[in-house]
């Protein structure tokens, strides 16, 4: 069994006042989520096994926080992942090795790709709070059986969690 995670960034500052969107940083309150979120890993013992994320600001100091919380963790920043579209993402997580992997973005490409990998073993209570909208710091936990990602397929994952760090 394999797992992906899917975060969208924590709650970034405006992009008024000339700030390119690419440097954008996280508000008091996004740095806040993105803390929580790293608390989220820690109380159910979960390490992902890499770490993928645009090179946006705002993305990685959201990832910043899983990086003090999980010393260690391998990250890699990856150009192609800024407002990437789902199938591109989707692309992206076939061709990595196998290992429980985070995928850090932004939306809509982000929860477009949730959408698109959940199946219907996934609880129906969940798939509706997936639907609903990927707020900035949401976390989505997918397992896939298998062991490659090169066996993922649209509506192949079970969304086992979703959280919202509002």
């Amino acid at each position: 069994m394999l797992s992906l995670y899917l975060l969208r960034h924590a709650e970034a500052a405006d992009a008024s006042g000339g700030v390119p969107d690419r440097e954008r940083p996280l508000t008091a309150h996004g740095l806040a989520q993105a803390e929580r979120v790293a608390r989220w890993f820690g109380t159910r013992d979960l390490r992902p096994s890499l770490v993928l994320h645009s090179p946006a600001r705002r993305v990685r100091e959201t990832v910043a926080a899983l990086a003090r919380a999980m010393p260690g963790l391998p990250m890699r920043e990856v150009p192609r992942i800024y407002n990437a579209d789902p199938r591109d993402l989707f692309e992206l997580v076939r061709e990595l090795e196998a290992g429980d992997i985070l995928l850090a973005g932004h939306n809509p490409g982000i929860h477009a790709l949730g959408m698109m990998l959940a199946g219907a073993e996934s609880e129906s209570a969940l798939l509706e709070r997936l639907a609903a909208g990927y707020p900035p710091a949401t976390l989505a936990m997918f397992e896939m059986p298998g062991t490659g990602w090169d066996g993922l397929k649209p509506g192949g994952c079970r969304l086992a969690d979703l959280a919202a760090q509002g």
